[in-house]
């Protein structure tokens, strides 16, 4: 694990590796602030800073993996296959992110064959309960050129319960998993790239997966979600180019196509038998992002960055078996100024607009077009060699989703076309220390949302989303690693969160649903010469507020 700053962090490929993890959602120990939270829908989500889980934006390689029906993705179905990089900030670090990121971006690296040759890796693994993974992957280099294909298929029969657990509502128990958890996908990638210059290369790339999964019920209802995906597909293709480091002009551009479909099945009951309801999603999405940026004498650059999407759902439900057609256009355009004062200050300002619009939105009212200015004015520097401090605010909109506006989720939610942009204010400071055996970094941050989209519970049941006037998050971040002798490492992150929403009385005295007062992980790794690598975690989680029981 590699502390980059107060408010980032990197993680290499061996650290993935240790994890033994299938898919991006079980990275969650290793990134501090951030909870993995699993919805009524059985989709696994990460939640930083108290935010909610559409802030967060994910990437591979330069290309956006985030579903925009949703404005986020199942990371239980999202898989780990030739990941050996992940880079994620925490909070805003700049007024050139992607629209509608709030509470940061994760950003994966696939591998690279660095020298000349060949090399071929085939792994498997298993377990109780029919968990099995087996994974093959081949790199080629040959001059200029690079080469990656792997492919990998993983299933598990569900997830154990543990033995002194008391059943719940709906669980039977003589079963050793939890009910209606099984999960097998398959997925494959390819991608090759060529290098330009010094440090420039242009990529093309697929990915492709296709699984099932089931949604455990929520025990603690009476009338829970009795869901089934049986299939969820996906078929992706990007490319990336970015210019010479060394060149006075670089650019760094990037495009998709992504088709991804998804079928629900609702049932009645337990036994999971017969379907009452079902649901098909076909999404197609289209990308555009370019960064340019410039040097401008030997202290000063400029950069401007650009953003094109276009999302495309069609829905068809059992209730009305006619296809709809829902769309969203989102726009963003941005730019800002860096300026060295020498080794030991940096100052960073910059402004930009956000725009979306729903060209169709089936047999819903049109949602009126949403814009809204971004802004974001930052200073770092150094107190020591090995000290660096930040300081940073921002304001950043984001624009509701599709379903957010139109969706009725087989029944179970009302739409409300009338929500408007959530808008983020957010202050941060940090400061961390790097020396060779050890860093410790301390980070504080306040955020204060405008329109914050959360769901309620409606008289009849149901639930909806809608604008509350204002949520506060207020936190303390600490980190620390620690490598006592060689091949040994202790790890600690904590965190203490205050997140309240504005009440009736004009005081932030509301609880919000599924932030949780504290985060801690503490971890010890030891690695062995031959490149044995043994982990050990301890993780806890403080009380949170859930939605009063639906009747």
């Amino acid at each position: 694990m590699n502390e980059a700053g107060a408010d980032r962090i990197e993680l290499d490929d061996e650290l993935i590796e240790t994890q033994d993890g299938g898919s991006v959602a079980d990275l969650v120990t290793l990134l501090p602030s951030t909870k993995l939270t699993v919805n009524s829908r059985g989709e696994s989500l990460f939640m930083v800073r108290g935010s909610s889980e559409r802030h967060l934006r994910v990437e591979l390689d330069g290309i956006p993996l985030t579903v925009p029906w949703d404005e986020r993705v199942d990371l239980s179905m999202l898989p780990l296959l030739a990941v050996d990089r992940v880079d994620a900030r925490r909070g805003v670090g700049s007024v050139l992110e992607e629209p509608n990121t709030l509470a940061g971006p994760i950003e994966m690296s696939t591998r690279e064959q660095v020298l000349p040759g060949s090399a071929t890796r085939i792994a498997a693994s298993g377990g109780e309960v029919g968990a099995w993974t087996l994974q093959g992957m081949h790199q080629r280099r040959h001059g200029d050129w690079g080469f990656l294909v792997a492919a990998e298929h993983r299933r598990q029969d569900g997830f154990l319960v543990p033995a002194d657990a008391e059943p719940g509502m709906h669980q039977d128990p003589e079963l050793r998993t939890r009910l209606n958890s099984q999960v097998r996908q398959s997925s494959a990638l390819a991608k090759v790239e060529h290098g330009i210059g010094d440090e420039g290369r242009w990529h093309l790339m697929m990915q492709a997966s296709e699984g099932e999964k089931g949604v455990p019920p929520e025990e603690h209802l009476t009338d829970p979600r009795f869901w089934q995906y049986p299939k969820v597909q996906r078929l992706l293709f990007g490319g990336r180019l970015q210019t010479p480091e060394a060149a006075r002009w670089r650019l760094d551009t990037s495009a998709s196509v992504d088709f991804f479909n998804q079928d629900i099945d609702s049932y009645p009951d337990a036994t999971y038998e017969t379907r009452d309801a079902w649901e098909e999603d076909r999404d197609r999405t289209g990308f555009w992002r370019a960064r340019l940026a410039r040097s401008v004498g030997g202290s000063t650059e400029v950069r401007a960055r650009t953003t094109v999407r276009y999302a495309e759902h069609r829905e068809t439900l059992s209730s009305n078996q006619t296809e709809l057609l829902f769309s969203q256009l989102l726009l963003g355009a941005a730019a800002e100024v860096e300026h060295e004062f020498g080794d030991a200050l940096v100052t960073r300002g910059g402004a930009g607009y956000e725009g979306a619009t729903t060209p169709e939105s089936g047999d819903k009212p049109r949602s009126e077009a949403n814009h809204e200015l971004a802004l974001h004015a930052a200073v770092e520097g150094r107190f020591s060699e090995d000290g660096r401090w930040h300081l940073n605010g921002s304001r950043r909109p984001r624009m509701p989703s599709l379903r957010e506006l139109y969706s009725g989720a087989l029944g179970t939610f009302e739409p409300n076309e009338e929500l408007r942009p959530e808008l983020q204010n957010a202050l941060e400071a940090g400061m961390s220390w790097q020396a060779s055996r050890w860093n410790v970094s301390l980070n504080g941050f306040a955020q204060q949302i405008d329109g914050a989209i959360e769901r309620i519970t409606l008289p009849d049941g149901n639930r909806q989303r809608v604008n509350l006037d204002e949520v506060r998050n207020l936190g303390v971040e600490v980190g620390s690693v620690i490598k006592p002798v060689r091949g040994i490492a202790f790890d600690l992150q904590g965190t203490w969160l205050y997140s309240r929403a504005k009440g009736s009385s004009g005081d932030f005295d509301r609880r919000v649903e599924d932030r949780p007062e504290w985060l801690a992980t503490l971890a010890g790794t030891w690695t062995h010469r031959s490149g044995l690598r043994l982990r050990a975690e301890l993780d806890g989680v403080g009380e949170r507020y859930s939605l009063d029981q639906r009747k």
